[in-house]
C-alpha cells in the first residue's frame, strides 16, 4: 500500500543517514497501533477526508495532521480519539461548517483544499511521522453500473454491474430523494461482471444481511412508500443512475356487471 511504502522510505532515509558524533540521536518510529490509522476516503469533489481505526486499540489523534500535497495543514483537536472500526471525516469547502459534529466529523475550513484535478492527502503525528497517504485522481464513470430495483415496501435497493470488468464501488453512496438519507459503500466494495448487490432497510434489514451481496443499512424506513427515487452517486458526487419506484396501485376499477333485462317475447296480434 503507499500508506505502508511511505513509512518504510521513511524509515530507510532513516537508517541511511550518516550521523556523526559520540552518540547517534534517537530514531522516532510509529507504534503498531498507530500504523493502523488509515486514510479511508478522499473525495475531490465532495472535499473531504475519512480516517479510520483499523486496529483493535483507540488511538488518540490529537495534534496529528493532515495536510495536502501543497501547503495546506489541518491539525486534529485536543480529545479526538479513534476506537476500533470507528471513523472521522475532516470536511472542508462552503457547506463545510454544517457538517461539523465533533469527535466523528470535523470541520477544516470554508476554502476548498483538495484539487478536483488530482491530489494526495497525508497524514502525520505532532512529530511529522507519516502514518498514512492517499492519492486520488479524477474518477472516470464506470459503464454497465445501474440501480436495478428499488422495492418501496420490501425496503431495498439494488445495485448491478452489467458491464464486462469488475467495478470497485468503494465511496460510491445512494441518496433517497425523499429523506435524503445517504448510504455509503463500505471499503473493497467490488462487484464483478453480471454481480448485484443489495441495500437494504427497515426492522427486518438485519436479517438480510449477507456480504457481500447483501448489506443491512439501518432499521430505520427509508423509503416513502407514497413515490420516491434513489439515485447512485460516484466517489466525486457524480450521478450516475436514478431509479424512481410510485406507489403500486392496481389499475383495473371493479366494474359492475349490468344487470339484464328479461327479454320480452313479441307477439303479432291475430
Amino acid at each position: 500500500m503507499e500508506a505502508e511504502e511511505a513509512v518504510k522510505r521513511v524509515r530507510d532515509e532513516d537508517n541511511s543517514e550518516d550521523h556523526h558524533g559520540e552518540s547517534e540521536p534517537k530514531k522516532l518510529a510509529l507504534s503498531d497501533d498507530q500504523a493502523n490509522i488509515k486514510i479511508q476516503t478522499l473525495n475531490l469533489k465532495g472535499d473531504y477526508v475519512t480516517i479510520i481505526n483499523k486496529g483493535t486499540t483507540e488511538v488518540d489523534i490529537s495534534g496529528w495532521i493532515l495536510k495536502d500535497a501543497g501547503s495546506k495543514r489541518f491539525t486534529f483537536p485536543k480529545e479526538i480519539i479513534l476506537k476500533p472500526g470507528n471513523t472521522v471525516t475532516v470536511w472542508s469547502g462552503k457547506k463545510s461548517p454544517a457538517k461539523q459534529n465533533p469527535p466523528s466529523s470535523l470541520f477544516w475550513t470554508k476554502q476548498y483544499v483538495w484539487n478536483d484535478s488530482g491530489d494526495t492527502a497525508t497524514l502525520m503525528t505532532p512529530d511529522e511521522l507519516i502514518v498514512d497517504s492517499h492519492e486520488e485522481h479524477p474518477h472516470v464513470h464506470p459503464t454497465g453500473l445501474t440501480i436495478s430495483c428499488l422495492d418501496l415496501i420490501s425496503e431495498y435497493v439494488s445495485v448491478i454491474n452489467e458491464g464486462s470488468e469488475s467495478l470497485d464501488i468503494s465511496g460510491y453512496f445512494i441518496k433517497s430523494i425523499v429523506g435524503s438519507q445517504i448510504f455509503l459503500f463500505p471499503e473493497n466494495s467490488v462487484l464483478k461482471p453480471g454481480d448485484s448487490i443489495s441495500i437494504w432497510s427497515g426492522k427486518h434489514s438485519e436479517k438480510m444481511h449477507n456480504p457481500p451481496s447483501s448489506i443491512a443499512w439501518t432499521k430505520q424506513f427509508i423509503w416513502s412508500n407514497d413515490g420516491d427515487a434513489a439515485v447512485l452517486y460516484d466517489v466525486d458526487g457524480n450521478a450516475i443512475s436514478h431509479k424512481r419506484q410510485f406507489p403500486h396501485r392496481s389499475l383495473e376499477k371493479k366494474v359492475t356487471p349490468p344487470k339484464h333485462s328479461t327479454p320480452q317475447i313479441l307477439r303479432k296480434s291475430q
